[in-house]
């Protein structure tokens, strides 16, 4: 697999959590986020097994993960990222 598969791969994975964020919000997102993080996984262990090494675009998807998932938790109620909000969204 190339790249560029591995990433499009991801790329479903993550924007699931969008699909599934807006059908109940405070219920499905944090089953949402364990099941995305459990696919990053077999697919790193898919990808140890087979090639006997983790494709370094898994290790660098995992990581923005794992920014993306923190930085909305303790990010995502401070005063500068809601006025910045506030002004993009215009409510």
């Amino acid at each position: 697999m190339s790249s560029t598969l591995r990433l499009s791969i991801i790329m479903v994975f993550l924007l699931a959590t969008a699909a599934l964020g807006l059908i109940a919000y405070n219920m499905i997102l944090p089953k949402a986020l364990g099941v995305q993080f459990v696919l990053l996984l077999a697919c790193m262990a898919y990808d140890l097994f087979t090639r006997k090494r983790v494709h370094v675009a898994y290790l660098w998807c995992t990581g923005a993960f794992f920014l993306w998932v923190f930085g909305a938790i303790f990010g995502g109620t401070t005063r500068p990222w809601l006025a910045i909000a506030h002004w993009i969204t215009g409510v």
